[in-house]
Parts: C-alpha cells; sequence; structure tokens
C-alpha cells in the first residue's frame, strides 16, 4: 500500500481518534436529550449550567460568536461589502468617476 506509517500519520490518526471520541460522547449526550450542543464546533450547554435564559436563546447567541458556524463567514463578508460599498460611495461623493467606483465595486465581488 504506501510503507510504513510516518510521524505525521501517527499523528493524524490520534486526531481522528481524539475526533471519534468527541464524536460519540456528542452523540451521546443528544441522544439523553440532556444537552445542546453547535453542530459546528460542538461546544456543548447542559442542564447544569447557569444560564439566565432558554438553552435555545443561549444557542442563539452561542451562533453569533461561534467561528466556525457559517454565519460567520457571512458576517465578515457582509462586513468588506459594507466598506466596499461605502469606499466607493465616497469615493463618487470627492469627485471620482463613476467607472472607478464600479471596478472597485466588482473587485470586492465574485467572478462568477
Amino acid at each position: 500500500m504506501g510503507g510504513p506509517l510516518t510521524t505525521e500519520d501517527l499523528q493524524y490518526i490520534g486526531g481522528l481518534k481524539a475526533d471519534i471520541v468527541r464524536l460519540e460522547k456528542w452523540v451521546d449526550d443528544l441522544q439523553s436529550g440532556m444537552y445542546i450542543n453547535c453542530v459546528y464546533c460542538g461546544h456543548r450547554y447542559g442542564p447544569r449550567d447557569e444560564v439566565p435564559a432558554s438553552m435555545s436563546d443561549v444557542l442563539t447567541a452561542h451562533v453569533e460568536k461561534c467561528a466556525k458556524h457559517p454565519l460567520a463567514a457571512a458576517r465578515e463578508r457582509i462586513v468588506e461589502l459594507e466598506e466596499a460599498a461605502g469606499s466607493a460611495l465616497w469615493n463618487l461623493e470627492e469627485g471620482a468617476d463613476v467607472g472607478a467606483a464600479m471596478e472597485h465595486l466588482a473587485s470586492v465581488l465574485p467572478e462568477d
């Protein structure tokens, strides 16, 4: 097949084993109905957490700051686009031509 395992291979396998243990615990918690988890980062809230809100509210608040949740990338992209639009408007107000402002906006948009 590929020869003997390298140190990198063994570290990778160790990481996978740790993920399996973490995910098995997560599944156990979910099936017990005692915890709610962020499906993107695995952060867990349980019945012993002292929170002044419903578990749903706690998870919603977590999603707002979870770096692994897809909304984090979407929020970053929104900020980037808002900044580009603001810059283009400022350039237009300062007398830049429309073509230059449009080129600036196009530079932050996807090519497809």
